[in-house]
């Protein structure tokens, strides 16, 4: 390891590399002017192209143009030179002692030069030859492409163009890359101890040089202006000066390094020295396509002894030791269609481009030594990591419709894409939504960008006070829209772009606002601000649910560079950054402010239920994401080729009592979102196959509650014998038994079945002929339910047929007489779940029970007084409230959808059910014509001391004047929330019910007995 200090070694290492070419092309030099001196005797007719080429550093001659020998020009040349404009591009210079012209070889001019811009590639040669040692050897060469080389410098003689002579060099310069003059080399690696290390040309200028420009910077990269770089540092500077006043935490120590560091809240500091930095706003001088000059002005600097921070008395001076300086860095950058990217790890102090106006004292010699190797090593790569990893960016134009300009009316997609694929045309849903996974979870929402800047618009436009024109105290502004732009992981950019307005106020250099005499006139602008989406729940009292809302978090908004856009016409006169800053300031600090007062800021609201929810759409855990494709620039560029897809909020969750898996193993794509040519779709609503298959059982299952009978009483002559049978939905012993349908068949059979049969019977004998006989109740059910092929449901429709008997017969063999009743019911149930012609979805229940009269048989000896079972079946047969309550879940799914409220007023519904490939069930989700207004949306929150649903509230709502006052809204009525389904049921013992007996009083209880008998049959729920 090298004992000189990293930019030390480096600089010197750069000088030793330039001196080694140079050498080079002096040796070349010398050897053309040793071959020219062999060659010139000889005619120049008989001389080849590759002799010519062979001594072309010392003398050139052109071809004669049209065989006329006074057309030649002939060059004589002193040694070329080359120095570095950076790490990647040379100049070279080219010396010429003589040009002529002619046979006679006039002089034209004499000790003049020329100056090219070189760009330059390293190759390596790379070898292990014993010869040279039991180790890897390479030579490393840097290549130029003279070819390309853009002349910076010439003469500006008349002689110059009227010989063409720049024409003529650039073909000399081809034909020295042709004869291989283009490849010079470094010192070779033939040492195994040899200290290889990155080569950086930008340092081989003489070391003491300081306070100096680039020579000949390039005015652009890739189409980026080096003043669009200055106005995107300034931004990002404005940005940490805010941070840095408004908020004093921990970590507002890194996001404001732009605007000021110290060095002793940095753990890997390590000097004799700290400094507290004060800066400017960076400037940037581009050098080449790859690499720039970043100039951080320090507009403080003040240096402390290492102990001196660290005290518990210290306190930093008010007066700096320096105001002046610039330090100086040099980076290279990558730059595509989206951006110019830094590469902070390649960041190095550059002594020779920075400014040392003032001196430093004797005793800060060392300090400013520390200083810029700090920067040289930590600093840039701080800022690269937290605030610098772009010198420009800029949100690229959405190539879908904007949600800002959509009609309400919008129709969705699915439906239109379905309808063309029935007129033969293949449907694109097969190759998206169709393909979607839901990896694990039960429940997923994906909502478009489109939409939540819809919603956002209608939110504003509820709101007269927002849009079009904002007014405040030192603000008045007219709004042409707000949008937002979803970014990955929860974050998003917040775009308010505005038409034109005036100011009152301006900000001076404390950053607070001096009044001003006249209104500041500004014209059209865009400023973005980057924002979270934040997360808060509270419950909701008496509704079975807590409220998650998912909220862009404008509290902590930070401006964001890549889409603030001020325009040639916003400002005219001095002080046009005092300007941009003060609009910036007040629209973060009062419009922003004002959107959460009003809840515009919300884009969600999800129920989370309880564990013993059992709904297939109620979540009882959820978690939350963004989706954004192409926010990252590896990414940018293909994305721009290809069409970028849209941006999208992720809210997945669980059911019942399921375990939320973690949200990294869900695996977004832009198939969620399916957008048809003249409309744009809200979002996606998607239940997992297997727990709607779950549920549907389940709820199909109560069917068979409602249809089956038990025995419940043993008075066999009461005058109450209704009480004789109960359905299993309200008989305390039978509600938590399952009856689940069984396949007919096999396991995936489409046709299912239940069967259920109870005896009870009743005994009697003894002494008297009068009391032997034996009494019996039976009922039983027998129920089959139809299930056709789901996927069906993608055609239009989807029915699920049930029907079923319901038998009730009581039967009595007493001595005096014998007799029998029975009484059977039909019933039939569908459930249709259609789509409208538009897509949305209707579920209709149908269903209808016949019940004939009853059947009286088997009379022996006197008519007997018996039980009616045309009437006790009468009384237990299902009603038409019973199935529609049973069914009641399938009917959630219509109208306005109650389990994801989007922001705004607006509500969804869903549409266009669909499967994909897993069986899962899909839904788009499109603008419902149901609204609600602010205060409908308002769910109480359970606070400490919290304020009841019913009592008026008091609200700051911002006045004409931008000021806010309290004002008394009326009480917030309770939003109308789902009705939890029943839980479900739990499974009892396997056991029949234990058989009773009881004893009653004879004539002769000695001898007579009673015995009564409850016998199930069978229970055949197969």
């Amino acid at each position: 390891m090298s004992i000189l200090h990293s930019s030390a070694f480096d600089a010197l290492n750069a000088r030793l590399a330039l001196r080694y070419l140079r050498w080079q092309l002096s040796a070349g030099h010398e050897a053309a002017n040793d071959l020219y001196s062999t060659y010139k005797s000889i005619d120049v007719t008989k001389v080849s192209e590759e002799e010519r080429i062979a001594y072309a550093w010392a003398v050139y001659s052109t071809k004669p143009r049209g065989n006329d020998p006074s057309t030649v020009l002939r060059f004589d040349f002193s040694t070329p030179t080359v120095r570095f404009l950076c790490d990647h591009d040379a100049l070279l210079e080219l010396n010429v002692t003589t040009l002529a012209r002619g046979e006679n070889e006039v002089s034209v001019a004499t000790n003049w030069s020329i100056a090219y811009r070189v760009t330059s590639e390293w190759r390596a040669i790379v070898g292990n030859d014993s010869k040279v040692g039991e180790h890897e050897s390479r030579i490393r060469m840097l290549v130029f492409d003279f070819e390309q080389a853009v002349p910076v410098r010439m003469p500006t003689d008349s002689w110059f163009n009227d010989n063409y002579v720049e024409r003529h060099l650039s073909t000399y310069l081809r034909n020295l890359q042709y004869g291989g003059r283009h490849v010079l080399f470094v010192p070779p690696e033939f040492d195994a101890f040899t200290l290889y290390s990155p080569i950086y040309f930008s340092l081989s200028d003489p070391a003491d040089e300081y306070g100096k420009a680039p020579e000949y910077p390039l005015s652009d990269i890739n189409g980026y202006t080096a003043e669009m770089i200055d106005q995107y540092l300034s931004l990002l500077w404005y940005t940490c000066s805010f941070i840095a006043r408004e908020h004093k935490d921990t970590q507002a120590i890194w996001r404001a390094s732009l605007a000021e560091f110290r060095t002793w809240k940095h753990k890997d500091y390590s000097s004799d020295w700290h400094a507290c930095l004060k800066f400017g706003a960076a400037k940037v001088q581009i050098l080449c396509s790859r690499e720039v000059v970043l100039h951080f002005p320090l507009s403080a600097v003040t240096f402390y002894q290492k102990d001196e921070p660290l005290q518990g008395d210290f306190a930093e001076r008010d007066t700096p030791d320096y105001i002046d300086w610039t330090i100086a860095v040099v980076v290279k950058v990558t730059a595509n269609a989206a951006a110019v990217r830094v590469d902070a790890s390649s960041g190095r102090c550059s002594f020779r481009y920075s400014q040392f106006t003032t001196a430093p004292k004797p005793e800060h010699i060392e300090a400013r030594r520390a200083l810029i190797a700090f920067f040289s090593e930590q600093y840039i790569n701080i800022v690269g990591r937290s605030r610098l990893q772009y010198l420009f960016y800029r949100l690229q134009e959405e190539h879908i419709r904007a949600g800002w300009g959509a009609f309400e009316e919008s129709d969705g997609s699915w439906w239109m894409l379905e309808r063309n694929a029935r007129f033969g045309r293949a449907t694109i849903l097969d190759s998206t939504i169709r393909e979607t996974k839901m990896c694990g979870f039960d429940v997923v929402v994906a909502v478009s960008q489109n939409s939540i800047n819809m919603h956002l618009r209608n939110g504003l436009q509820a709101i007269r006070d927002f849009f079009p024109r904002w007014e405040s105290e030192d603000l008045v502004m007219d709004v042409k829209s707000v949008t937002v732009r979803l970014r990955d992981q929860r974050k998003a950019i917040l775009l308010v772009n505005i038409v034109d307005g005036y100011m009152n106020a301006l900000l001076n250099s404390d950053f607070g606002l001096d009044k001003e005499t006249t209104p500041v006139q500004f014209g059209s602008c865009s400023i973005a601000f980057e924002v979270d989406l934040a997360e808060k729940k509270y419950n909701v009292p008496n509704k079975g649910f807590s409220m998650h809302e998912i909220y862009l978090d404008v509290e902590n908004a930070e401006l964001s560079a890549a889409g603030t856009n001020f325009t040639l016409d916003f400002y005219h006169g001095d002080g046009r950054g005092n300007v941009q800053n003060t609009l910036i300031d007040l629209v973060l600090k009062t419009y922003l402010k004002s959107l959460k007062d009003s809840d515009v800021h919300i884009v969600a609201r999800v129920p989370e239920y309880g564990i013993n929810s059992s709904s297939f759409y109620k979540m009882t855990s959820m978690d939350y994401f963004t989706y954004a494709p192409g926010s990252v620039f590896d990414e940018a560029e293909s994305e721009l080729s290809e069409g970028r897809s849209e941006a999208m909020l992720f809210v997945v969750g669980m059911t019942g009592k399921h375990a939320l898996p973690p949200r990294e193993v869900f695996v977004p794509s832009h198939r969620w979102i399916v957008n048809a040519s003249s409309s744009f779709s809200q979002g996606t609503f998607a239940v997992a196959g297997q727990t709607f298959n779950m549920r549907l059982n389940a709820l199909l299952a109560n069917i068979n509650k409602i249809t089956t009978l038990a025995c419940t009483n043993a008075r066999s002559k009461s005058a109450t014998v209704e009480d004789m049978v109960q359905q299993w939905a309200t008989y305390s012993e039978y509600q938590d038994r399952p009856c689940a349908w069984s396949p007919i068949g096999h396991a995936d059979a489409d046709r299912y079945e239940w069967k259920y049969i109870q005896k009870w019977q009743f005994h009697e004998e003894g002494t008297q002929a009068i009391v032997r006989g034996d009494y019996s109740i039976t009922c039983s059910t027998e129920n089959l339910l139809e299930l056709p092929d789901i996927t069906l449901l993608s055609n239009g429709s989807l029915e699920f047929r049930m029907s079923g008997a319901i038998k009730l017969r009581i039967a009595s063999t007493a001595n005096d007489h014998s007799w029998s009743t029975e009484s059977t019911a039909t019933w039939e149930a569908t459930v249709s779940v259609k789509t409208t012609g538009q897509g949305a979805v209707k579920v209709e229940i149908a269903d209808t029970v016949t019940h004939p009269p009853p059947k009286l048989a088997g009379f022996r000896r006197t008519s007997a007084n018996m039980p009616d079972a045309y009437k006790i079946l009468q009384a237990h047969l299902p009603t038409k409230a019973q199935f529609r309550e049973t069914l009641k879940e399938l009917q959630d799914l219509e109208g306005p959808w109650e389990y994801y409220w989007p922001g705004g007023p607006d509500t969804f519904t869903l549409c266009s059910p669909t499967f994909n490939a897993d069986g899962d069930l899909l839904f788009e989700l499109r603008r419902s014509s149901h609204t609600m207004s602010r205060q409908q949306r308002q769910f109480s929150r359970s606070t400490p001391g919290g304020r009841p649903a019913d009592v008026p509230q008091t609200k700051p709502v911002a006045n004409a004047a931008g000021n806010t006052e309290s004002r008394q809204t009326a009480p917030v009525p309770q939003p109308t929330a789902p009705v939890p389904p029943p839980t479900a049921p739990v499974p009892p013992p396997n056991a029949p019910p234990t058989p009773s007996t009881t004893s009653t009083t004879g004539l002769r209880p000695e001898v007579g007995r009673r015995t009564i008998r409850r016998t199930p049959v069978g229970d055949l729920g197969l």
